[in-house]
């Protein structure tokens, strides 16, 4: 190869051959692949890895779109099976990427996922990501300026870009003559993967079954329609997202026309304005939903809360109605599937997402949460009940808890100062966080009982427990002065009498 070829290619930066996607192997080790790459090694790879959850939530989005194109499907449970027992990707998938392999370059005329002829005042490639602070973005880790934007590898940069694809937020003028920000298809719920025992399995679990060759061939990719131009946005920027099944479109829509601008090896500044604005009702496959309390809205997506941990709003992924729970849980849900996916019986679920601000461009924190979720509970509808009941009595016994904590701080201070108070006490922190252990070994005890009602026991006597524990631990921190001894019995007091108004016999437990 002549040295000018080489440089040629370096600098488009071939995201098929190029290692740039972050991995994690069966032995435990950290490495960087690119797309060939993974998809041959599917078998010998744990999981995609990154600091942020939203990179790896997209990544395995991208990878899935992939997927779909490259097997046109599946279509239905059959297909699913036949992958599995194939046990490898190759060599559709080399093919398929062999086929549209002008279009996965990160530079050049038709750059993967940007707008090739994107002519804007350049700004910093921090606005591609929420740990770096640029203009309106709130900083979660970083504080880069904006007149002192951070220099990226390509590599990153392709990360970065491909997550801001499918989290980015609304708010503010766009500019360059196009519509305002708007959110992408799907960046605030909370999306859920199952993980299978290496990448192969998880890539095949999170596939959405077709119901149709028809479905199979509307539901195309961006790589796979003609470039987009700054034209071609001034002629239109809203398209239609409809139906429950078009993940492809879902997985690779492009929500901003964005053009990285290479500097030496490095990125550090890009051009930057709105790009596709999805129109229609879709149902998003790695989201669970409920019903709105009020308005008109047919279903909502469950959410990140910043208050509390997930598993706080569990029964929302697997609730009684399975036309509710994501899409995904619901296929998995076969025999058929089981020796592949499950032989242990028990799913492991990652959660992915961010916390942001309703109808704002305002990110406050990231989520990744893994959880066991047995078969038997998936596909029984009175043990999906019974996570409703435990995690709504965790509420209650929580309330009763803070209810005793504020008669506590309110005798240490006064009725104004006690809030304040009681939030710098450990009481409340300590019982959620003990009880986040406490509830996966109810799941995995939910999936192994003949009757739900004895780990559903088992786990009130534990919540009982754990609020005494939170409340002797919290005494421990206040002072042994009469004023102070009085306080800590008033507030003991308090705790009795509630969780007895709850019907739970109490007795304290000393730590």
């Amino acid at each position: 190869m002549r040295c000018e070829e080489v440089i040629l290619q370096e600098h488009e930066f071939d995201l098929i051959q190029e290692r740039w996607i972050l991995v994690r192997t069966l032995d435990g080790k950290p490495d960087m692949v690119g797309l060939s790459e993974l998809f041959r090694r599917a078998r010998q790879l744990r999981a995609v890895e990154d600091a942020s959850p939203l990179v790896v939530a997209s990544l395995y989005r991208l990878l899935l779109a992939i997927v779909h194109r490259a097997i046109q499907g599946p279509l239905g449970l059959s297909d699913v099976q036949r992958l599995l027992e194939q046990g490898c990707f190759s060599p559709a998938v080399e093919q398929y990427l062999e086929k549209y392999s002008s279009r996965f370059f990160l530079f050049g005329p038709e750059p993967f996922f940007q707008v090739g002829d994107l002519k804007l005042k350049s700004t910093s490639i921090a606005k591609l990501a929420v740990e770096r602070s640029s203009g309106n973005n709130k900083a979660l880790f970083d504080h880069s300026l904006d007149d002192q934007p951070p220099a990226i590898s390509y590599a990153e940069a392709a990360r970065w870009l491909v997550a801001h694809q499918a989290f980015s937020l609304c708010g503010g003028v766009a500019g360059g003559g196009l519509m305002n920000f708007t959110d992408a298809p799907s960046p605030r719920g909370a999306l859920v993967f199952v993980l299978g025992e290496n990448l192969f399995q998880t890539l095949v679990a999170n596939l959405v079954w077709y119901t149709d060759e028809e479905d199979v061939e509307e539901d195309t990719p961006s790589w796979e329609e003609p470039a987009v131009t700054y034209e071609t946005l001034q002629k239109g920027q809203v398209r239609s997202l409809q139906g429950d099944v078009c993940p492809v479109r879902l997985y690779t829509w492009q929500s901003r026309a964005i053009r990285l601008i290479p500097e030496d090896g490095l990125v550090r500044t890009i051009m930057y304005t709105s790009g596709f604005q999805a129109k229609g009702v879709f149902r998003d496959p790695a989201l669970a939903y409920q019903k709105p309390r009020k308005g008109d809205a047919d279903r909502i997506p469950v959410r990140f809360s910043l208050e509390k941990a997930f598993w706080r709003d569990f029964q929302a992924l697997v609730p009684p109605n399975a036309d509710l729970m994501p899409q995904i849980l619901r296929q998995v849900n076969h025999d058929e599937l089981r020796p592949y996916l499950v032989p242990r019986g028990e799913l492991r679920l990652q959660i992915l997402g961010q916390v942001a601000r309703p109808g704002k461009p305002v990110v406050d924190a990231w989520n990744n949460e893994v959880y066991p979720l047995p078969l038997s509970v998936l596909a029984d509808e009175q043990k999906r009940i019974k996570i409703g009941q435990a995690t709504q009595l965790a509420e209650d016994i929580g309330k009763a808890l803070r209810g005793a904590g504020y008669v506590l701080a309110r005798e240490l201070s006064d009725a104004e100062l006690a809030g304040d108070v009681l939030d710098n006490l450990p009481l409340m922190r300590v019982y959620w966080s003990r009880l986040e252990v406490e509830f996966t070994h109810f799941l995995s005890g939910l999936g192994r009982a003949d009757d739900p009602e004895v780990p559903y026991r088992e786990w009130t006597q534990n919540l009982v427990d754990t609020a005494w524990q939170a409340y002797n631990l919290t005494r421990r921190a206040i002072g042994n002065s009469a004023l102070e001894r009085r306080a800590v019995l008033m507030g003991e007091d308090k705790l009795h009498r509630e969780l007895l108004t709850l019907g739970l016999k109490t007795q304290e437990v000393k730590t």
